[in-house]
């Protein structure tokens, strides 16, 4: 099956064979973040340790991935039928590592 978000980015481990992980815009746990498609975007391992890290976030208009300095890095490419929460979406963005 494929994954529900073309976030480019995946990790190719044998010819035609890809590995991705999801990552929850607003972390399960303590943050209370949940989990279900308005909160969690597919990506490539090293990528999704950079959203962990606050080293990448989706910019607040949900149409970018960009960097600390609010530089955008990519075109966020996700399908019609996955919509992201405005809330997770300015969540992610204003998290930081403490």
């Amino acid at each position: 099956k494929k994954n529900f978000i073309s976030f480019s980015w995946l990790r190719e481990i044998k010819p035609k064979k890809y590995y991705s992980e999801v990552h929850h815009l607003r972390p399960l746990g303590k943050d209370n973040g949940e989990d279900n498609l308005k909160n969690m975007i597919v990506v490539c391992p090293n990528h999704h340790k950079e959203f962990d890290y606050c080293v990448i976030r989706i910019s607040l208009d949900g149409k970018n991935i960009i960097d600390k300095n609010n530089e955008i890095i990519k075109k966020l490419f996700i399908k019609k039928e996955h919509i992201l929460s405005d809330d997770n979406i300015i969540y992610q963005y204003h998290r930081r590592l403490g």
